[in-house]
């Protein structure tokens, strides 16, 4: 499996392939921001030093709050592309301004 991982991601770079992160994280609950912020410029550190000639797009769940947020607001800094997805109760809150959106389902978990 080590040998696959290695492949694709040989692979990735050199044909300059788009790399896709899902964001994954709270929304509404609390959580300390801070420190989320230090954890996402590590992770997006470490994801620029692994694919410095590769476009990066972070996806997550549309909405501009909690980590998602914060996720887009420093892709936006890195002048990454952002891609929301969620379903239409999603427009019931406030949305980050992604540069692709896709609406699927009505509601949650649909």
């Amino acid at each position: 499996m080590r040998f696959l991982n290695i492949l694709v991601t040989l692979f990735i770079k050199l044909f300059k392939l788009p790399v896709y992160i899902g964001i994954m994280g709270f929304s509404g609950q609390k959580f300390d921001v801070e420190k989320a912020k230090i954890h996402l410029k590590n992770a997006f550190s470490q994801i620029k030093r692994e694919f410095p000639n590769n476009p990066i797009i972070i996806v997550s769940g549309f909405t501009d709050m909690g980590i998602p947020a914060l996720a887009y607001a420093l892709a936006k800094e890195l002048g990454w592309k952002t891609i929301g997805i969620a379903c239409s109760e999603a427009w019931k809150y406030d949305v980050f301004p992604c540069d692709e959106v896709y609406i699927i389902g009505k509601k949650w978990r649909d």
